[in-house]
């Protein structure tokens, strides 16, 4: 690492820190708790039913897409290669329908899948995809949804000024659209963040 070029990015992200924290100090403490793993938007005892559901039920396509974004996302922390299955299974078929904004929702969801499984470089690279179609359908909560997983990413392999300045690009979007749960979890992670710069320099 060259300590020269590293210690002006640490001073930014204590100075922006600092201007957040006395921002959010109310309600910081929670979103450390909250921030400390995903939270799975189908329960774990659900997996099974929806899979029962997807494999016997006939449904029209964009159901079939739902479920598989839900199971893409609710293997996430339990089963690599199901999350991976089912993303790949709901992009196949959002692609196939041209419904855009499932198809870069489930590519991000396929990005934090191998986020998850520390390769970070495939991640990177379904992110950019995700991306690719935030941006060509105009959809600025997808984008930030995007940008803060990617934040995450950097957080994780020690890039923190590149993590502070997604985080800090997500959350305008998500107080906007009035989404505490994820501006909880952002500055939860800007918390953990700094936690972890403060055991840097120790």
């Amino acid at each position: 690492m060259n300590v020269k070029k590293f210690y002006p990015s640490l001073g930014y992200i204590r100075q922006t820190m600092t201007t957040i924290l006395n921002r959010f100090q109310k309600i910081l403490t929670v979103a450390l708790l909250l921030s400390l793993g995903f939270f799975c938007r189908a329960g774990a005892q659900n997996l099974d039913s929806l899979e029962n559901v997807l494999a016997t039920a006939s449904m029209n396509p964009a159901e079939k897409i739902k479920i598989c974004d839900d199971l893409s996302w609710g293997y996430l922390n339990s089963d690599f290669d199901k999350s991976k299955r089912y993303a790949l299974e709901g992009i196949t078929l959002a692609e196939k329908e041209n419904d855009l904004l499932m198809a870069g929702t489930l590519y991000r969801n396929l990005g934090v899948a191998y986020y998850m499984a520390s390769q970070l470089d495939t991640a990177h690279l379904f992110f950019d995809r995700a991306m690719e179609y935030a941006v060509k359908i105009g959809d600025g909560n997808l984008q930030a949804l995007v940008n803060f997983a990617r934040a995450n990413l950097y957080n994780l392999n020690g890039e923190y000024q590149k993590a502070l300045e997604l985080y800090l690009n997500t959350l305008p979007v998500f107080e906007e659209s009035g989404n505490r749960p994820r501006v909880r979890r952002v500055l939860g992670n800007i918390g953990v963040l700094y936690a972890s710069l403060q055991n840097f320099d120790e």
